[in-house]
């Protein structure tokens, strides 16, 4: 994990323990802590992040797509990102409203966010 200005970034391999009761562990490809909310990383993350980014794969894609956008809207994760390679585009699915609201960017198209107000990358820059 690295600490930035805002918060703590992690990349994975690093365990999320969303439920531990339930032994419902997730490893999110990038998670973003902030700094409001340093209590819940001990040598792993005890909770939801406060956003993170799921690259997919042709073998993960479904799964990333329904039960663990589930699970992270269910244990307080505020925003999903999930960069699509084969599609060419970043989906943004943010959680801070009443209804979860999607969007799409690619190419040159500034991708938005509402936990990371100050982070403005192109959708091409997140995409190899």
């Amino acid at each position: 994990m690295w600490k930035a200005r805002i918060g703590v970034i992690g990349i994975a391999p690093l365990d999320v323990i969303l439920d531990a009761e339930r032994s419902l562990i997730v490893q999110p490809d990038v998670f973003f802590v902030a700094n409001e909310r340093p209590s819940i990383i001990h040598n792993q993350v005890w909770g939801g992040p406060d956003l993170v980014v799921e690259v997919l794969s042709a073998g993960t894609a479904l799964h990333d797509r329904t039960n663990k956008l589930g699970w992270f809207r269910q244990y307080g994760v505020r925003e999903c990102w999930f960069v699509d390679t084969t599609g060419g585009r970043v989906n943004v699915v943010d959680f801070t409203g009443v209804l979860p609201v999607t969007r799409s960017f690619s190419g040159p198209e500034v991708v938005s966010s509402s936990v990371l107000s100050g982070f403005h990358p192109s959708a091409a820059l997140l995409l190899p």
